[in-house]
């Protein structure tokens, strides 16, 4: 599975959002804030849960930490099974080099 471009820029995005004023977040910020085009900025707002504020959707910055949270800690997760996959690997080539002796 490809990951999004701005995966890598999570430390950015968390301190940019650090200095955003308002509560809410519309399209057009999360196109700045995430360095993504107008649809993909839809996509990550629809994926949020957005509200309605007045005729724009937006949602809460709160909401967009919780997401980032949430995708780190999943590529954590998945950075550890990668590497256990690897030590299993290498202990199984160990094994069969013994055997072999």
């Amino acid at each position: 599975m490809r990951l999004p471009d701005w995966i890598g820029r999570i430390p950015q995005i968390r301190a940019e959002l650090s200095s955003v004023t308002t509560q809410f977040i519309d399209r057009r910020k999360l196109e700045r804030l995430f360095g993504v085009s107008a649809s993909q900025a839809r996509r990550l707002i629809t994926r949020m849960g957005p509200m309605l504020h007045g005729n724009s959707l937006v949602v809460d910055a709160e909401d967009i930490l919780k997401m980032l949270s949430d995708i780190e800690r999943d590529q954590e997760v998945h950075d550890l099974r990668l590497r256990l996959t690897e030590k299993d690997a290498e202990l199984e080539q160990a094994r069969q080099n013994l055997k072999a002796r």
